[in-house]
């Protein structure tokens, strides 16, 4: 049986133009890959934000719950919190009102977001000329200490009087 030899000017080898073309193909599709990675870090980072705004959303409101319900307009503009979501305002024991803290104190004490939050009531509600309905909204930004406006979302909450 004879078999074929290759033929003089090529030993079985890729030519040149061949691993040209392989090493177009590959990096055209790790182009791709990154820019895909780019976009799931997005996608993630905003996804992270969501989940702990919504969470920093339930601890804010919560605390407000535990006060005296005429008293819920008397809250503090400003709340701030650190990274984990944790509320750096405390309580103030003796109004049972949510602390007031600046800015600045807020930042040294590790604040990243900072919550703003306007307090109405619905008028319409009023039965006995106390509020039955506060509607809070809730707007949060970060970093906390500047006047950003890149990084905010804002949400609303509501409160009835049982």
């Amino acid at each position: 049986m004879k078999t074929a030899s290759p033929s003089p000017g090529r030993l079985g080898a890729f030519s040149l133009v061949e691993i040209a073309l392989a090493l177009g193909i590959v990096s055209f599709a790790l182009a791709g890959i990154v820019g895909l990675l780019s976009a799931t870090l997005q996608t993630s980072r905003s996804s992270m934000d969501d989940l702990l705004v919504s969470e920093m959303t339930s601890n804010f409101v919560n605390s407000i719950r535990k006060q005296d319900f005429t008293n819920i307009s008397s809250n503090p503009t400003n709340v701030f919190f650190d990274m984990s979501g944790k509320m750096i305002n405390g309580m103030d024991t003796s109004t049972g009102l949510i602390s007031n803290v600046t800015a600045p104190t807020a930042v040294a004490q590790g604040a990243v977001y900072v919550c703003t939050a306007q307090v109405t009531s619905d008028a319409a509600l009023e039965a006995d000329g106390a509020p039955n309905l506060w509607n809070i909204r809730l707007m949060f930004q970060w970093p906390a200490g500047t006047p950003s406006t890149n990084s905010q979302k804002i949400i609303h909450a509501f409160i009835a009087r049982y």
